[in-house]
């Protein structure tokens, strides 16, 4: 099994990646909180700043629009009162009051990268002898 760690943390990376593209290219499309959220990641450096345009291209080229925003709507309805009342502080808003599994999600595709590029590093690799013939 520890030759395999490399590969599910990098599954784990890909999922949660496709995830964060799900989630976040749902919010940046969604009426309501997309020009908000979007507006806040570029005046910001953040993860979300990455998410959001990697997320709204994914989900348009995958036609998945439409349910990525209900998606999204539904995990970010406890913050739409809070983002609509004030949005200059729209991703202090978000980053501070992140549902669990955003959080999770958030964080969890940088984490799951670099533990699967210090597991690739680190895998067993095979001895080759050279061998009389």
């Amino acid at each position: 099994m520890k030759g395999k760690a490399h590969l599910i943390a990098g599954l784990l990376f890909v999922l949660t990646l496709l995830y964060d593209a799900y989630l976040w290219g749902g919010l940046a499309r969604s009426p309501i909180l997309g020009p908000i959220v979007t507006q806040g990641a570029q005046r910001e450096v953040s993860l979300a700043g990455t998410y959001l345009p990697l997320g709204r291209m994914a989900v348009d080229a995958a036609g998945l629009g439409a349910g990525a925003t209900q998606f999204a709507q539904a995990r970010f309805a406890s913050l739409e009162p809070a983002l609509l009342a004030n949005p200059a502080a729209a991703m202090d808003t978000l980053s501070s009051n992140l549902p669990f599994g955003v959080r999770m999600g958030y964080y969890g595709a940088p984490c799951m990268l670099l533990l699967f590029v210090i597991l690739l590093w680190r895998r067993p690799r095979s001895l080759h002898v050279m061998q009389r013939r």
